[in-house]
C-alpha cells in the first residue's frame, strides 16, 4: 500500500539491541562487553546476549560492532 521496499527483517530483541548501541555509541570502546536484553511477556520470556566492541577497519578507523550471541 506504501510502495516500501523491505530489505531485512529482525527480531525485538535485535533491534533493541541496535537502539541501544547507536545511543550509548560512546560507552562501546575495543574490550568486549556482554548486555543481555529480556522481553517478558505474557505467555513467554526471550532473552538475548549481545557482544558489543570497537573494531578497527582498513575504510573508516574504528567502528563499533555488535555481535548477536544467542537468543533463547
Amino acid at each position: 500500500m506504501a510502495d516500501l521496499k523491505v530489505l531485512q527483517l529482525i527480531n525485538d530483541n535485535t533491534a533493541v539491541a541496535l537502539n541501544y548501541g547507536v545511543f550509548r555509541r560512546k560507552d562501546i570502546n575495543s574490550t568486549a562487553q556482554n548486555v543481555m536484553f529480556y522481553d517478558m511477556g505474557s505467555e513467554s520470556t526471550v532473552a538475548t546476549i549481545v557482544t558489543y566492541q570497537s573494531v578497527k577497519t582498513k575504510d573508516a578507523g574504528t567502528q563499533p560492532q555488535l555481535q548477536i550471541r544467542g537468543v533463547g
